[in-house]
C-alpha cells in the first residue's frame, strides 16, 4: 500500500505514535481512578455501619427484649414488696391504736385509783370522829360520805343510843389516818382501800386520853362523779 503524503501545515495525529512533549510539560495518559476500599465511600466516609445490616439489627435470630419469665418474676417481686409495705403500715396503725387505747385505759384506771384513795383518806376520819359538842352535826357529815346499805348502818350507830352517853361523859373521839393503800383497782367503779387509823378518845370516865389503833378496810364505791364509802370492815 502506498503512503498518503501529508500536506504542509497540516498536523494529523498519528494513532500509532505517543503524544509529543512540548514546552517542557509532560503529558501522560490518565490512569484509571482507584476504587475505594470496602466500607468507605469515594468521599472517604465510613459506610460500614450504614450498610451492614448486622450492625443495625444485632445478631440475627436474637431479640433485645427481656425474656417473659424474667419480667413475670420482677412483677411478682414488686407486688410482694407492695403487699409487705401495706401489711406493715396496717400493722403499725393497729399497733398504734392498740397502744393508744391501752394507755388511755391505764390513765383512766390510775385516775380512778387515785380518786378512790383520796376519798378514803379524806372520809375515814369523819367515820371515826365525833364530839359531844358537835354531835348534832357529826352524824350528818358521816352520812354524807356513805352510800347504799352502809348509810343505814352508820345512822343506826350514831343514833339515839349513842348521843346520851356522849353528852353525859363529855366524849370526844378524833380519828386520823396513818397510812392507806388501794387493795384492788381492777374495777374502775369499786375499789377496796386498806387504812391504818388512830383514834384518840377522851371522856370523863378515863383518867387520861386513850389512843386506839385500827386496821380497817373501806369499800369505796363510785357514785356519779364522787367516791363514797359503801362498807367498813375491821381487820
Amino acid at each position: 500500500m502506498r503512503a498518503v503524503p501529508r500536506s504542509a501545515g497540516t498536523s494529523e495525529a498519528d494513532p500509532f505514535t505517543r503524544p509529543s512533549v512540548s514546552s517542557g510539560t509532560a503529558t501522560h495518559d490518565a490512569a484509571p481512578e482507584a476504587a475505594p476500599p470496602p466500607g468507605r465511600s469515594p468521599s472517604g466516609t465510613d459506610t460500614a455501619g450504614a450498610t451492614d445490616p448486622k450492625s443495625r439489627a444485632g445478631t440475627p435470630g436474637r431479640s433485645r427484649r427481656q425474656p417473659w419469665w424474667l419480667l413475670a418474676i420482677l412483677g411478682l417481686l414488686t407486688l410482694a414488696a407492695i403487699a409487705l409495705l401495706v401489711a406493715y403500715l396496717v400493722h403499725r396503725s393497729r399497733t398504734s391504736d392498740a397502744a393508744a387505747a391501752r394507755d388511755a385505759a391505764l390513765a383512766t384506771r390510775e385516775q380512778a385509783r387515785q380518786a378512790a384513795y383520796d376519798a378514803a383518806v379524806r372520809d375515814a376520819p369523819l367515820l371515826f370522829s365525833f364530839s359531844y359538842q358537835t354531835f348534832d352535826r357529826d352524824p350528818a357529815a358521816q352520812l354524807g360520805v356513805t352510800t347504799g346499805d352502809f348509810t343505814a348502818s352508820v345512822k343506826k350507830l350514831t343514833g339515839a343510843a349513842v348521843k346520851p352517853l356522849a353528852l353525859k361523859n363529855h366524849a370526844t373521839v378524833k380519828g386520823s389516818v396513818l397510812g392507806a393503800a388501794v387493795i384492788d383497782d381492777t374495777n374502775p367503779n369499786a375499789m377496796p382501800v386498806l387504812l391504818f387509823v388512830d383514834q384518840a378518845v377522851k371522856n370523863d370516865t378515863l383518867p387520861a386520853p386513850r389512843l386506839d389503833r385500827y386496821r380497817v378496810r373501806l369499800q369505796m364505791q363510785k357514785v356519779g362523779d364522787a367516791w363514797k364509802v359503801a362498807g367498813l370492815t375491821a381487820l
